[in-house]
Order: C-alpha cells, then structure tokens, then sequence
C-alpha cells in the first residue's frame, strides 16, 4: 500500500470542510498537511516546497475540490510521476485543475531545489506556468 501525504490549500473556500471531509475519506491519507490563506499562491508553493515528506506519492488539493470517488486504488497502483486533474468549472467559466497527485522522493524534491524567479510579476502570479531556470519547467498544475 502505497504511503499517501495531503496537503490540502484553503483560501475562504465555503466548501473547505466538505472538501477536507472527503479527501479524508477517499484518499486516506498518511499525513496530512493545511495551508490556510496563503496568498500570492507563488508563496503558497513556497510553503508547500517546504514540507519535508515521508511518502510515496503527494496529493495536492485545492478546498474547492470536492474527491467523491475512492482514490486509494487509483494512488496504490500509480506509477506515474504526476497526475493532474481536471474540471469544467461552472463559476469560474473554465477548465481549473485543483488537484494534483506527484510522486515526492524526485519530483517534489526537485521542485523544491528550483530557486524562484526575483521580482518576475508573471512568476508571482501563475508560479506553475513559469520556467524558473532555462530548460527546466517547474512542475506545477
């Protein structure tokens, strides 16, 4: 079985509890860890960089995302480095992508080695859509 850890990012959200009560259910994790309105999000990723984990795989979680089947199979069986997912999101008009699963002995770790971009407004705003050094994409949905 594989060793799961959660970190679960919370900004206001009206369905954080609900959220929160699900992913507990369906992903089952080992460790889980809360963000609470962390803002800009590139500093959100900076804290959550900053986690040291005892794990397999990571699941990322937005609180507005509402986890309504039973994950665990799915993370017990995942070989993949990072898995995204991703909805049509009826109040924002868009396709938004707020939960994502990233193996952490290399991914995360690499992820975290990567130095941030300074005063790059772009970076601060949308840090997964970055590159923060030439050549190296920084893996975030």
């Amino acid at each position: 079985m594989a060793k799961i850890d959660l970190v679960f990012r919370q900004i206001d959200e009206r369905t954080r509890e609900v959220s929160l009560a699900l992913a507990m259910e369906h992903i089952r994790p080992d460790a889980v860890h809360i963000l609470d309105d962390v803002r800009p999000f590139s500093e959100c990723v900076t804290q959550m960089l900053r986690i040291e984990h005892d794990c397999d795989y990571v699941v990322y979680l937005d609180a507005d995302c509402l986890i309504l089947e039973d994950m665990r199979p799915f993370l017990d069986s995942c070989d993949s480095a990072y898995v995204d997912s991703y909805v049509s999101d009826r109040f924002r008009g868009r396709i938004h992508c707020g939960a994502h699963v990233t193996r952490s002995r290399d991914v995360v770790a690499r992820m975290a080695s990567i130095t941030p971009p300074q005063d790059d407004m772009a970076y601060v705003l949308r840090p997964e859509s970055q590159h923060a050094e030439p050549g190296h994409e920084v893996a975030w949905g």
